[in-house]
This record gives C-alpha cells, structure tokens and sequence, in this order.
C-alpha cells in the first residue's frame, strides 16, 4: 500500500493542499499488495455503507502531523484521497519510461567499465573473500552438486556448472554487502543521518532482485543438468525442493522410492490397448476362458451335426446373462452376450449381434499375412510333401544360409543383460544428432537424403548412432532411445515387409551388430524428453563445413596423383574414400588426425585455416608425403617452413564463386578474397637431404663468384647451370637442381618461360638416356658366393656381405626393400622362408600388395640356399644385437640397423670381387640383371612383374629393365683381322641371348 509523505512536518498545520510533485510514487511488491486488498476487505465487511476511505496515516509524520493532516478543509481530504486512489492503481503505463532516474556521473562511468569488461580476477577474488556469507543465512552460499549426480555430466556440462556456481558466489556476496547496510539501520535506525528512508527502499528492492536472480541461476543449473540424467533420476529430480544441494538432500532417497514404485507397478499386468494396431504384437488373450467354461458352452449348445467340409457345426442360438471385464478399466460389468459359435461358420448368425460391416468382414474369414508368402503357397501344391523342391529367390539366400549355420545352436539368457550404451538419437530435415553419456555425434543429410521420408531418416539416425557411439564396442547390449514408432518397429522386427528402404536399413543395422555381437533394443521416447539429440540433429554448424570445388579436386589429382586418404573431411565433403574426421562420424576409418601417423599415407588435407601451422609440422615430425592445399598468404608464420617442403610445382587457384562451398551448396563468405594453393609436399628427410647438396654446390658457386647466395639473381642462376652441364652432368642431375632452386627461389613469370627453354636446349644437347644399355650375367656372381661356402669358416663382414648380394639376386627387389626386412615378419614354413615388408616402399601404392619375398630351401646347392643362409646369419649376430629387430646389421660395433647405402656399398664390394666392372655397375644393376636373367630363361613376365613389385600393366620392365647382355666390343674388329673360325663368331653374335661373361669371357 502506498504511503502518502509530507516532507517538512512543521507546515501540516497549515493544511495546504500538498500538489502532485510533492507526492511520491513506489511501486508496492507482492506482500504488500495484498495487505492492501486484505484491509479493504475487512473494511467492506465492517459496514453495510458505500465504503470510505480513511485519511492516510504516514508513520514518519507522528501522531501532531498526522492530525494536522485530519484537520484539513475538504477540497485538502479529497485531492488526498484522489492521490491515494491514483497510487493504489499503479504508475501509468504510457508514461513509463524505459530508463530510471540518472546516477552519478562518474559511478555510471565505473559501471559501465565493469559491465563491458569486467572486474579484474584478482580483485574480485579478493571481493569474495572480504564479504563472506553471514553465518545464519548460510542459503547465500551456492548449493553443492550432488556426488551421485557428477558421475552423469559431460565435461561441458560440469564446466557450465563450475561457471554458474561462480555467478552464485559473486550474487552472494553482493546479498551479504546489502545485508550489512540494511542490519545498521534495523539495529541503530538514530545513529546514521546519513542513510534516508529511500535509500533504505532501494536496498531492499535491489535486495530482492538479486535473491530473484540467485534462484533463478539455481533453476537454470538444474535444467541445463536434468537432460543427462536418466528417466527415473529425472522425473525425481523435477520433484525436488532447493536446499544446501541443487536436487535437495533427499534426492538419493526419492529416486530409491521411485525405483520400488516402477517395480510394484510393472508387475501388474497392463490390458493390451493396441489390439487393433497391426504394428504390434497381442502379448495376452483378450478373455482368459478355462476348460471349464469352454465344455458347459459345448454342453449348452447341444449336438452338432457334421458339415460336407468336416468342420462342426452348432445348430442353436443361446443366450445367456454373463459377466464380462471391460478391458480398459479392468471393471466388471453386466452385459448380455449372444454365443454365435465358431466365426467363419455363422457370418449369418453375426448379423443378429452386429450390424458392423467391419466385423462381419472380419468374421467372414481371417487371412495371415505369412499364408500369402512362396515358401507357404507351395506347400498346398506339393500336397504336403516336406521332400520337394522349390525354386528360392536369391535375396533369400543369405537368409536360409544364416538359418543353416545357426538353428542348431540357439542361445538366449534366461536373465536379462544390463545395457552397457544408452543411445538417444533424433534426426531433422537437415541432420541427425545423438548422444549417449560423455559423447556426442552429429551430421549432415547428403542432397540426396534431405527428400527422403522422416522415417527412414530416423532409423538411419539410430544406425549412425551406433556407428559413431559403439563402434568399440563388442559382445553387449545397447538400448537405443527413438522417438519415431515406425524406426522401433523395423529394429525390433528386424526388417519391413512394406518398404524396401526401410528394410535395407534395418538389415544392415542387426548385420552390422551381429558382427560385433551386439543385441541392439529399441525404446520410445517423447520428442520433448530428447532434447539433447534434437538439438544435436538441429544444430548442425554449417558454417564449418566448407569443401573445395570436385572440379578444382580432380585438376589437383591429375597433376599430383590420386591420394589415399583424406585428413580433415566428414561423410559429407570427404573427397577420398578413406577419411578422418574431427569429431565421430559414421564412415570414418579414424577420428582426430593428430592422433595418428601420417607416414604411412599419400593423404590429402584441406584444414582448417587455424590449424596449418599444427599440420606442417605434423608433416616435418612424420616425414609424410601428400597433397595440401592452403591460402596463398605468404606473411603468415608457417608460409617458410611450408614452402621448404615442396617437391613438385604448386597449382595456384584465383578468388572465384565455385571454388569453395558449404555442404548445401552455399558459397563461402570469402569466396572473392582467398586465393589457393595446392601443392605436393613432403617432409622425408632424403628430398632435403638431396637437395642440401645442391645448395652447398651453389654456395661454393656464389663465393667463387662474389654472389649473394641469398638473394635470387637469375642471370648467375643460367651461369651455374651452364657449369654443371659442362662438368658432364646428365638431364636428369640438372632437373634436379632446377627443383632444389624451385624450392628456395620464386621465379619471375618471365624468367620461367626463360628457365623452360634453356633447358629444352640442353636436353638438345646431351638427351636423357637409360643409365645402362646393358647388363651382365648373374653367373659369375654366383659361382663366387658358391665359392665362400660352408658358412661357418667365414667371418661376420663377408657373411653379412653374402646373404645382403643373396638376397638382392633372389628377391629382384631393390636396397631399400631389404633395409625394411624385420625380425618378426619372418615367417617360416618346413619348405620355405616367407618375409612380409609392411612398411611404405617406391611401389607402395593405393590398392596395391605389399612384397612379400619368399626363399625356398636349396637342399642340392647348400652354398646359394638363403633360407639356410638367413638362420645361420640370426643365430651368429643374436649376441651382438641391441635394440634393433632389422634383419641386416653392421659387422662392426656398435651393430645398428644398416641403411641403403650401406647395404649398396657391401653389394657392390662382392660384385668387384665377381668380376663385375663397378665403374659401370652399381648396386641397382643387380635388379636389372635378375629380372633380364629370369626373362632370359623363360619365366613368365607376368611372375616377374608380381615378384619385382611391378603392376600387371607396368611398362617399366620392357622399357628400361630388360637388357641384352653385355659384350666385349673389340671382339668385331679381333674377328675380322684375324678371320679364324670367322664364320662360327658371326653366328655366336648373331645368336639371340648368347650367355656369355662381362667383357666376352665364358663361364
């Protein structure tokens, strides 16, 4: 109730009419209010008459100004009484303004300050700390989360809870501070001038404000926590009053409570409702009738004569009072039945009960929907003969094969399983979402799902789901929370007869759980209790993701290859086949690519434009080989270090509206302002440290020359490449360089197409040529090796040397595949040593096999039998290996793993000790010898291809591997001059594949 308030006391007596300026308006809260309404009531109840108000009594005025005020003329009551009238209705509404009365000047200054920004950390933990909670108003204090509550909430959600609960201590403390002032003037209300009587107003009005807010911030913590809680937790915690914990303490007691209650109840059996529905099962009879009842209706009826048909048929119509159970209710009622026997037999006696056409259609005839099925018409025709033959579709083949396997092994606990996952999944127009506790998944629909019906986009929710929330899950049960009767129905029938898309889904789904041993259990739950997967399917951040052009992809490919995989994409932009995404996704072979090796892999990236720097060094780290494509920005930190690792020419692609997209074919922001690049990188440190010998060759150039190496200087770029032709280097070797520059350099457009012709020129010049034109005879290096044998006479150096030369000669690989050759990947057999190279190799590729080189033994040539070789080369280095499971090791402490070069160089020893001219031969020429030698002798060249890792349709063998034998060219000329037995050297030359030794000597 409003008070009026005369502000000088002295004047009362007067009795001047006080003017509307002088009378002040506030605002009553609830309690008030309804005094008010309280006292006019017993006032109205007190006298019969109009009711009259009394004249305002204002306690401040004490008893002499409150006569004064009595004392007034009338015209004085009544404006009074007009002002009261006016307070009690409330301020106008149209002459409310938006804003309060001005503040300070340089208090709102401050305010604003800390409401844009903040206070500082440390000041208001110091705040907290100097205002503490009273001790008997302990409720400022924010309520602490239940410990059987925290195990439910995901990390986000305890860190929203960290949060609020922050707010309430700030609230609490702001409470303890108005409290503080308002207990100075309750306690000593003489002792402080200073703080009026609306000032005190004020802090109470703003006292209750901020308790509002602190219990408003408690109820937004226990709605941003029920979603995670399971239904019985949840419909207690509803329930639940706010004490000193945010569900009350009474919480784990009520959730008891309620668990007993839904036990007693589910013991009742429930009346089927659903009868009529044809997606259900009935689970009971309708009328329970015992033997007895059934044989005193028999009794009733009478006799019965036989039909032509042989079925019973009853001649009366009886009619009796019984008491039947309505279904519904479960209330026993009077009603009076009418017995027309059995259905299909009197449809006329029907019509007497029912007028219904349904009914009597129903009675007509019952037709199962499984009689009208093949397998079921073709019995009848085969007149009950279990032994004939049927012709079977073959979509049910898979279907009678799993019934072969497992009809004669069924099994089924008699307990039920608890349910290690509870997945809730929900799907929308535009995606789907799931969750379950601690996880959580989401997705896009593809152009073509977003115009397929809801039911198949909800069951394909619920297979996704799974996918994404138990794919490390094996040998359980998980029940799956849906909100879509049609989606639970096909799970639990495990397939549909009406629609083929629904039943492919559902096939796939129990054949996906099958694999893993999975029982999968569909529930229904309301649309209103799945929030979170709602939101998940709604909230599906567009905005994030962007794909490039499959135009710009396929130019990309043409010019770098195809890559294997592709690191940052999701089943809706993934350009490869094999994709990892950033969050759990339904296809994807792996989730976070920061997680794994990149070794392994010729990837594809297109990352996040904040994670380039992270994906470059991730590529340096791994020493991994793909395709990245990234905004031309050279003033970015990581641009450097990204173009050191080039290894091809990059592609660059202008600003233009079809380069990139988001899923829904909506183009990105920044389509005119991003120009890209793509470019074939690598981080193997043999590309660097190839190219680090080019650089030292240039930095002598330029010290010779009183260059600065640092900075690109074309003319002495053509200078240096001049001196290296006329050194003698070949095409190839330049081609090098010209890389090696590439990557450090940028050329200037002009000085590229410049660069281009002079090394057209040069190619004129001196061409590129096969290094070797022809090869020699494998015969003499073997019948040296045969020569070292027994194995036991000879030392570490010269066996290690022998079994590396064995092996190149036998496997028709190259060094580096036997650098790769581990310990635990020999596989022996009682015939053979198998050894398996997982590791990536030069003819690693996609949807390639890796090698595998297989040794036989040689039981009739001891001395070139590797598989013997290898056993006695394990047993005689066991000692001496360390850490390392290599195969080959050095012969000299310390023994480590040996590297290509190293093995190059111990084959190359034994081929100078064979006779072979290592000027001309190096290591990599036994390779050729091999494979020429196996082609030589007849082998197939498809055999030689698998065995030498080429594909099926592999020139390279026919073009640079299959050579003639080298021979000795004075022997022309000998032959001439000499012209003894002239005739017998023209026919050995001109015979084809002459074996003969290096340099014309037989073996």
């Amino acid at each position: 109730m409003k008070i009026l308030s005369i502000h000088d006391p002295d004047r009362a007596a007067t009795r001047k009419m006080v003017s509307e300026s002088e009378v002040e308006d506030s605002t009553s809260d609830s309690s008030e209010s309804e005094g008010s309404d309280s006292n006019l009531a017993e006032t109205r109840q007190d006298s019969d008459e109009a009711p009259v108000l009394e004249p305002l009594q204002n306690p401040n005025l004490g008893q002499e100004g409150n006569m004064a005020v009595e004392g007034a003329d009338i015209g004085t009551q009544n404006a009074l009484y007009n002002q009261q009238i006016l307070s009690m209705l409330g301020e106008d509404p149209g002459k409310r303004s938006k804003f309060g009365p001005n503040i300070h000047e340089e208090l709102g200054a401050r305010w604003t300050s800390y409401l844009r920004e903040g206070v500082a950390t440390e000041k208001r933990k110091e705040l907290l700390l100097k205002h503490l909670v009273p001790d008997h108003c302990r409720a400022l204090t924010p309520p602490q989360l239940n410990e059987e509550i925290q195990s439910f909430l995901p990390l986000y959600a305890l860190k929203n809870e960290h949060y609020l609960c922050g707010l309430q201590e700030q609230l609490g403390a702001g409470l303890a501070i108005l409290g503080s002032i308002l207990s100075i003037k309750l306690e000593e209300p003489n002792k402080d001038p200073v703080l009026t009587n609306d000032n005190v107003e004020k802090l109470v009005e703003a006292g209750k404000l901020l308790t509002n807010i602190h219990q408003g911030l408690s109820l937004k913590r226990k709605f941003e926590i029920n979603p995670h809680l399971n239904p019985d937790c949840r419909s207690a915690a509803i329930k639940t009053s706010l004490d000193d914990f945010l569900f009350g303490s009474e919480f784990l007691t009520k959730v008891k409570a309620k668990k007993e209650i839904k036990k007693a109840v589910s013991e009742i059996k429930n009346p089927n409702t659903s009868i009529w529905n044809a997606e259900f099962k009935l689970q009971a009879p309708l009328l329970q009738i015992s033997n007895e009842r059934r044989q005193e209706a028999e009794e009733t009826e009478g006799p019965v004569p036989q039909t032509t048909s042989g079925r019973i048929t009853p001649l009366q119509e009886s009619r009796k009072e019984e008491v039947s159970i309505d279904i519904v209710s479960q209330v026993e009622v009077n009603t009076s039945q009418k017995n027309a026997g059995r259905l299909k037999f009197f449809k006329d006696q029907w019509g007497n009960i029912s007028n219904s056409r349904e009914i009597r259609d129903w009675v007509s005839g019952i037709i199962l929907p499984f009689s009208s099925k093949p397998s079921q018409r073709r019995i009848p025709r085969s007149k009950n003969n279990y032994n004939s033959s049927m012709n079977v579709p073959n979509h049910l083949l898979a279907d009678i094969n799993w019934w072969i396997h497992n009809i004669n092994n069924p099994r089924r606990p008699i307990e039920p399983t608890p349910y290690s996952l509870e997945i809730y999944s929900d799907a929308s127009n535009t995606g789907w979402g799931a969750w379950c506790v601690g996880q959580e998944a989401q997705g896009f629909w593809d152009n073509t799902q977003t115009s397929y019906h809801i039911n198949w986009l909800e069951l394909c929710a619920a297979f996704y789901a799974l996918k994404c929330l138990a794919k490390l899950k094996s040998n359980c049960h998980i029940l799956l929370r849906i909100d879509n009767v049609t989606a639970i129905a096909c799970i639990h029938r495990m397939g549909s007869t009406r629609h083929s898309t629904l039943n492919s889904i559902a096939r796939s789904i129990w054949d996906w759980c099958e694999s893993r041993k999975i029982y999968i259990f569909a529930s229904y739950i309301n649309t209103k209790e799945n929030i979170k997967a709602d939101f998940l399917s709604r909230d599906t951040q567009s905005n994030i993701e962007f794909e490039l052009n499959q135009n710009i992809f396929i130019k990309i490919t043409e010019e770098f290859g195809c890559p294997e995989i592709d690191l940052f994409a999701s089943r809706a932009n993934t350009k490869c086949q094999k994709y990892v995404s950033w969050r759990p996704d339904p296809d994807s072979i792996l989730v976070d690519a920061f997680t794994i090796s990149w070794t392994d892999y010729n990837f594809y990236a297109f990352p996040p434009f904040s994670l380039i720097n992270r994906v470059v060094n991730k590529i340096i780290k791994d020493r991994a080989t793909g395709i990245l494509v990234v905004p031309n920005w050279p003033t970015q930190p990581w641009y450097p270090q990204f173009m050191r690792l080039l290894i091809e020419k990059p592609i660059t692609f202008l600003p233009s509206e079809d380069l990139l997209f988001f899923h829904f074919r909506e183009k990105h922001p920044l389509f005119n302002k991003i120009p890209l690049v793509a470019e074939k990188l690598s981080g193997n440190d043999e590309t660097l440290k190839q190219y680090s010998y080019c650089y030292k060759k240039w930095w002598k150039f330029c010290l010779q020359r009183e260059y600065d190496p640092f900075n690109y200087n074309f003319n002495a770029l053509l200078i240096f490449f001049t001196e290296l032709f006329n050194s003698g280097l070949s095409y190839s070797s330049l081609n090098c360089y010209r890389s090696a520059f590439s990557l450090a350099f940028s050329y200037k457009p002009e000085d590229g197409i410049v660069l281009k012709r002079f090394f057209k020129g040069l190619y004129n010049k001196r061409p590129a040529a096969a290094r070797y034109e022809a090869t020699w005879d494998p015969y003499p290096v073997l019948t040296y090796i045969d020569t070292l044998f027994p194995n036991e006479s000879l030392s570490l150096k010269d066996l290690t040397l022998q079994l590396s030369t064995l092996l190149l000669l036998t496997s028709g690989h190259r060094v580096q595949t036997l650098s790769k050759i581990t310990i635990p990947n020999i596989l022996r057999h009682e015939d053979r040593i198998e050894i398996r190279i997982p590791d990536k190799i030069k003819t690693s590729g996609v949807k390639r096999k890796q090698p595998c080189l297989v040794f036989p033994y040689f039981k009739e040539k001891p001395g070139l039998c590797v598989a013997s070789l290898i056993d006695y080369y394990l047993n005689k280095t066991g000692p001496d290996r360390q850490a390392t499971n290599t195969l080959l090791i050095t012969y000299q402490c310390p023994f480590h793993a040996a590297s290509t070069q190293t093995i190059s160089r111990w084959v190359k020893e034994i081929l100078q000790r064979s006779g072979i001219d290592t000027r001309i031969f190096k290591s990599h020429s036994v390779r050729h010898a091999t494979t020429s030698a196996a082609f030589r002798s007849g082998l197939n060249i498809d055999l030689i291809r698998k065995t030498a890792g080429w594909t099926e349709i592999s020139r390279v063998f026919n073009d640079f591997y299959n050579l003639p034998l080298a021979t000795n060219p004075v022997d022309f000329a000998k032959c001439i001059i000499s012209q003894k037995d002239y005739d017998a050297r023209i026919i050995k030359i001109d015979l084809p594949y002459q074996k003969i030794g290096p340099f014309g000597k037989h073996p």
